[in-house]
């Protein structure tokens, strides 16, 4: 589907998911750096991840603007995001591509480079 295609709703939408991963990506590679064996246990425990993902989307969605202006084209609207499809999906994309590859990463002892910037393997192609 080409990004011309989407409607604002799945702009919004794409934009909430994407803002959500990012913060527990994050989350995850901060808690690696401290104990790789604790967070490889965390990905892997479903309700873990789901109450995790849950408090993601409640920080996108209470500070929205702020993630907009950051992350966002500016054209994303609040009241666009289905909270109950919000967390389906996200739990959709960790269960199909974030939790390999928090693990893959973790495991193989992928950091942060000089510049702050993760060395992601990221392999999609399934």
């Amino acid at each position: 589907m080409k990004k011309d295609n989407l409607s604002k709703k799945d702009e919004t939408m794409i934009f909430a998911i994407s803002a959500t991963l990012m913060l527990y990506v994050d989350r995850i590679y901060s808690m690696a750096s401290v104990n790789k064996d604790d967070a490889v246990i965390y990905v892997n425990d479903e309700d873990v991840v789901e109450f995790a993902l849950r408090i993601h989307m409640k920080e996108v969605l209470t500070e929205f603007e702020y993630y907009k202006s950051a992350y966002g084209t500016g054209k994303e609207k609040y009241e666009y995001i289905n909270i109950t499809e919000l967390l389906k999906r996200v739990m959709f994309f960790h269960d199909l591509y974030v939790k390999d590859m928090l693990i893959r990463n973790i495991e193989s002892g992928r950091s942060f480079d000089d510049y702050s910037v993760l060395d992601w393997d990221v392999d999609i192609n399934r």
